[in-house]
């Protein structure tokens, strides 16, 4: 091969070669920039993260619960009491006995017993004097009691006696058992028992056959106590 080929050949080698250190060369030193760069950067914003840290916390402290500061062990104010100030007023205005009002309670009258009360009112007043009353009759059956033979209180009165016909009768509350009463048209009777519906003016006669009592009905009929 001719020394002028050869020649050009080699500066063309030399060439390339330089070119190709070149470029390495040239990135190398944008790597390193680009380094340096970063670093910077992240340095920067460390330092502005740890400024606005510390200013948040400063402002945290400058906005403090203030019911920290106080001291819970400290002791209340003690309140006075009714003596305490009743002692001052009297000191205050001459020595003059001050007391607390006291409040009127209004009170209430218990009406317990009053019906009981005027039965018995009116049974003194009924006393030796004739007043008409209604009279009906019962009996010991169901129709009248509710009860049937075998219970363990039938044909037994209120009082605790047995209904004996002719002397048995049902009163109202103001009378009081062993009371003997007068009945027009039916004799002396003792009151010995109670009724539900036997009150003011009734009575209720016993009669031990169910058609005598129905019979007998209803009357209006003259009574008078007998002492």
């Amino acid at each position: 091969m001719p020394k002028g080929v050869m020649r050009i050949i080699k500066k063309l080698v030399d060439k390339t070669k330089n070119n190709i250190y070149y470029k390495i060369n040239s990135m190398i030193l944008i790597i390193i920039t680009g380094w340096l760069l970063t670093f910077s950067l992240i340095k920067m914003e460390m330092s502005l993260t740890k400024d606005k840290t510390s200013k948040v916390v400063s402002k945290a402290k400058e906005f403090e619960n203030p019911f920290n500061k106080i001291d819970l062990h400290d002791p209340l104010p003690r309140k006075e009491t009714k003596q305490e100030i009743t002692q001052k007023l009297q000191k205050k205005y001459l020595k003059v006995k001050v007391e607390p009002i006291k409040k009127k309670v209004k009170s209430t009258k218990h009406k317990r017993g009053e019906g009981i009360v005027k039965q018995k009112k009116k049974a003194v007043e009924q006393k030796n004097q004739t007043s008409k009353m209604v009279v009906t009759a019962y009996t010991n059956g169901y129709e009248s009691t509710g009860k049937r033979p075998g219970h363990a209180d039938y044909g037994t009165t209120a009082s605790g006696v047995s209904t004996k016909q002719g002397i048995t009768i049902a009163c109202p509350p103001y009378m009081a058992f062993g009371t003997k009463l007068y009945i027009e048209s039916v004799g002396i009777r003792v009151c010995q028992d109670r009724g539900g519906d036997i009150k003011g003016n009734r009575l209720d006669l016993f009669i031990n056959n169910v058609s005598k009592a129905r019979e007998f009905g209803r009357k209006t009929l003259s009574v008078k106590e007998i002492k």
